[in-house]
This record gives structure tokens, C-alpha cells and sequence, in this order.
């Protein structure tokens, strides 16, 4: 009979703890690599972060990390936007990434400030960039303005002037409505229309060239249903200085229409429809430029619709830092068109800012205000995780801190 060894019970007990912390490490990293292959195949934000803070010492995890960053770096690209940019410049300021991005955020402000040509543009850009060309080049922006400006601020009469370049029959039609719009919008900032161009103290002016467009109807032939046209929209003071805007737009012919509404005469085209909004889109935008967000704010609650969606529209293609706040709060207004305008507009924007009022905006009972603001949400995001409320309230709730600061 063997005699009892306790050192040999020790030996088989320590081989046993270490065969279970062996096996331990070996099921850890296989769940381990099985986890990173599924974070992987998902490839998202989400799953890659999630494995960082569940696996930090695995050996995958510098991986991930550098994964992250891209991904981070791409959505910010995707975004183009201030906002998101400086998100990734402060998350990861040693990045070579850093520099490219405040290089970006840069560019935005400059185009900004070059397309709307506004002081304020301007003086938001030295703010932020007070030295470099593009600084000199927004001072010297600057003093232009300070000597041009003024004729506009002090004006009670403008003379409008309308050139047609075109072949229509409703030339007159389309006059008329440019007319009461331009009325109505310059009312707000207390400007009366001139008689004549003496009399005025700036002038507006308004080009439009274009032609028919047609399209083959069964059993008729070919049918002038659709128009494009482009031009110009400027206000000149008598000192010479001059804000223009630039616009261009269609009508496409549609696929089913009314044997009434077929014309064999290219000059029945819609020229009224395919001018008139946005003409007065960008009259309103230059009553920004010249006169302030007040004048568009109030127009806002006109009880035109038409006034409504020049001015909505005006103050979304201002970007201006009032702009969110305005059309957020018209989110709220007791008239639900006005409701659904906002919510149209805001994606306008295209800033992080609206998604906010905007998921807030889905759970709205009238349709139409809901299908603006899943449009809208489409459009700034490039996302769609559903067409309820509770799929955007979910997904901002994940990924708000990628977007606002």
C-alpha cells in the first residue's frame, strides 16, 4: 500500500487551477475573436465602441480604435458642418486628421460668408480666422459694405424693374404675381414700389431667359408641358453698389395631364409656374442682405401662403444663426401650414441643429407636418431608421453627441 503523499495532492491541484485558467484565456479569446468578427461584419460606430469598452486589452482593440477615428472622420465629412468637424478635431486634437479638419471648417466659413456676402458672414469669419488671405480678403469685404450699405438702410421707395426673355403667353400673369409678392415682402421692411425710377432710392431688378420644354403624349404628338428657365435678381443703390442673387429652375413636363391642358404652341409652356417662387425666394433673401431677419420673421405669420413659403424659404437659404431658431419656434405656430412649412424649410438648412425640432416634429398628429419632417431629417442626416417618431427619437438618442457639440 502506497504511503500518502501530500505534495503529490498539491502538485494535481495546481495543475488543475491552471488547467482551468488556461481554459479560461483560451474560451476569453475566442469570444473575444468572435465578437470582433461580428463588430466586423457590422461595421458601425456603435458596435466598434462598444467592444473597446467591453475588450480594452484585446488585441484587437488598437484596431478598433483606429477604426472608430475613421469612422468618426467620415460621418463628420458626410455631415460637412462646423459643428461635427470641431467634434472631431476636439476628440482628437493630435490626429493627423485634426489639421485637415480645421482646414474644412475653414472653407465652410469662408463659403459661407462668400455665397450670403453679408457683414455679419463676414464678421463671424474673423471671428473665428482673424489672420491669413482670406481674413484680409474678408476685411476689405467689409469696408465695402460699411460704404455701400447705408443707401439701403435709409430707403422708403424702390423701382422694379422686370426683363422677360422668353416666349410665353402668360408674360403678363407672371409680371402681376412678381409684383404683389415683391409688394408684399418690401412692406415689412416699409419700402413702397416707385412709379418710376427716379423716384426710387435702389432699383430691383429682374432677369429671366428660358424655354419650353415638351414631352410625347399618346395619340397627340408632342406638347409643350414644362419650362426652365434661369436669371438674375439684383438691388442696385443709386451709389452703384449692388447685391445679386443667382437662381435657375424647371418645370418638368408631367406624365399624365388633361387634354385641356395640352398646347401644340411652345409659348403656352409654364413660365409662370417655373418663375415666380423663386424669384420671389430670392427677393426675400436680399431683404435679409439689406435690411435684416426681422422683416422675414415677421412675414413668416402673413396670411398669404404664398408670403409665407418666400419668406420660410428666404430665411432658410440665409443661414443665418437666427435662421434655426426662428423656423423652430414656427414648429410651434397655431396654424399646422405654418407647422409644416417650418418643418420643409429646416431641412433647407441642412444644419445638425434642426434634427432636434425636427424628431420632436414627428410626433405632430397632421400628416403633412410628420412627412416634412421625415423628409427633412432624410435629407440633413442621410439616414432613415424608420418613419415613426420613436425610430428617430432612438436613433438621435444614440448618435446626438456626433452632431451637436
Amino acid at each position: 500500500m502506497k504511503k500518502y503523499n501530500p505534495h503529490n495532492t498539491l502538485r494535481i491541484s495546481t495543475l488543475s487551477i491552471l488547467f482551468v485558467i488556461a481554459s479560461i484565456l483560451i474560451v476569453s479569446a475566442v469570444v473575444k475573436k468572435k465578437q470582433w468578427l461580428r463588430a466586423i461584419e457590422e461595421n458601425t460606430l456603435y458596435i466598434y465602441e462598444d467592444y473597446v469598452e467591453r475588450y480594452p486589452n484585446s488585441r484587437f482593440a488598437k484596431e478598433a480604435k483606429s477604426l472608430i477615428i475613421d469612422i468618426k472622420w467620415d460621418l463628420a465629412q458626410d455631415t460637412n458642418t462646423i459643428e461635427a468637424l470641431q467634434q472631431f478635431i476636439d476628440e482628437h486634437p493630435k490626429h493627423k486628421l485634426a489639421k485637415k479638419a480645421h482646414a474644412h471648417i475653414i472653407k465652410i466659413r469662408w463659403n459661407n460668408a462668400d455665397q450670403l456676402n453679408t457683414i455679419a458672414e463676414y464678421n463671424n469669419f474673423l471671428k473665428h480666422h482673424s489672420e491669413g488671405t482670406l481674413a484680409q480678403k474678408a476685411t476689405r469685404r467689409l469696408l465695402k459694405f460699411k460704404e455701400a450699405r447705408s443707401p439701403f438702410q435709409k430707403a422708403k421707395k424702390a423701382f422694379l424693374i422686370i426683363r422677360q426673355d422668353y416666349e410665353a403667353n402668360d408674360k403678363d400673369s407672371t409680371l402681376k404675381a412678381l409684383k404683389k409678392n415683391t409688394i408684399a415682402l418690401l412692406d415689412y421692411v416699409g419700402i413702397d414700389l416707385a412709379n418710376n425710377q427716379e423716384d426710387g432710392d435702389f432699383t430691383i431688378t429682374v432677369r429671366t431667359t428660358g424655354y419650353a420644354l415638351s414631352d410625347t403624349y399618346y395619340n397627340m404628338g408632342a406638347r409643350w408641358t414644362g419650362a426652365k428657365v434661369r436669371g438674375s435678381v439684383a438691388f442696385q443703390a443709386s451709389s452703384g453698389y449692388r447685391m445679386t442673387e443667382i437662381y435657375s429652375n424647371s418645370v418638368k413636363p408631367p406624365k399624365k395631364v388633361k387634354k385641356s391642358q395640352l398646347s401644340e404652341d411652345r409659348a403656352d409652356a409654364p413660365f409662370d409656374e417655373a418663375i415666380v417662387t423663386p424669384v420671389s425666394e430670392k427677393i426675400g433673401l436680399l431683404i435679409y442682405k439689406c435690411f435684416g431677419m426681422s422683416s422675414l420673421h415677421a412675414a413668416l405669420y402673413d396670411t398669404d401662403a404664398d408670403i409665407r413659403q418666400f419668406a420660410s424659404k428666404a430665411i432658410a437659404l440665409s443661414r443665418s444663426p437666427q435662421a434655426i431658431p426662428i423656423l423652430s419656434e414656427a414648429l410651434k405656430a397655431d396654424n399646422y401650414k405654418i407647422r409644416a412649412l417650418a418643418a420643409e424649410s429646416l431641412g433647407i438648412t441642412n444644419s445638425p441643429h434642426a434634427i432636434e425640432p425636427l424628431v420632436l416634429a414627428m410626433k405632430e398628429t397632421y400628416v403633412d407636418i410628420r412627412r416634412a419632417s421625415y423628409k427633412s431629417l432624410k435629407k440633413i442626416t442621410g439616414k432613415n431608421p424608420g418613419t415613426e417618431h420613436k425610430d428617430w427619437e432612438t436613433w438621435w438618442t444614440k448618435n446626438k453627441a456626433y452632431y451637436i457639440k
